[in-house]
């Protein structure tokens, strides 16, 4: 009687913890597609600060690409927020973190940084910020978008 009981239990908590498995990929698939999708568009606005932007007052153009920005940022920070929220759900029932979730968190604050960057220097015009960006945006793409694309 003994036995299956253990034996019950332990089938339990097999099944349970390859459900709790296979949610976790699901979720890491969602939150790596988003920030592909972030880095990507990071990029060509990148590119699009780099040629647009002029010196002087701000015009249209770079007061549209601003605020586009400020929409990606805003991105970004829920995209490392939810990340980190299911990381604290797990650790409330549980359940070891995800290291996934935790590089998809910082792997967004960093693609923040990169917009923070970027807007100073529609604001600015001082090339400082846009070399900041230039320096880290590679970093994500040599640590975060090569180890899960």
């Amino acid at each position: 009687m003994l036995k299956r009981t253990f034996l019950a239990i332990g089938l339990f908590l097999l099944f349970t913890t390859q459900q709790v498995f296979a949610e976790e990929q699901i979720e890491v698939k969602i939150y790596l597609t988003q920030l592909t999708e972030l880095h990507a568009k990071v990029r060509a606005i990148m590119l699009r600060v780099e040629k647009d932007v002029r010196k002087g007052p701000i015009d249209q153009t770079t007061f549209d690409i601003r605020r586009e920005m400020f929409s990606l940022k805003k991105l970004s920070d829920v995209i490392s927020e939810e990340a980190q929220k299911e990381n604290l759900k797990r650790q409330k029932t549980w359940q070891v973190v995800s290291k996934d979730l935790i590089l998809i968190a910082q792997a967004s604050e960093l693609l923040g940084f990169v917009l923070n960057a970027l807007d100073s220097y529609a604001e600015t015009q001082d090339k400082i910020f846009l070399g900041i960006a230039k320096v880290i945006l590679p970093v994500f793409h040599r640590q975060i978008a090569k180890r899960h694309v």
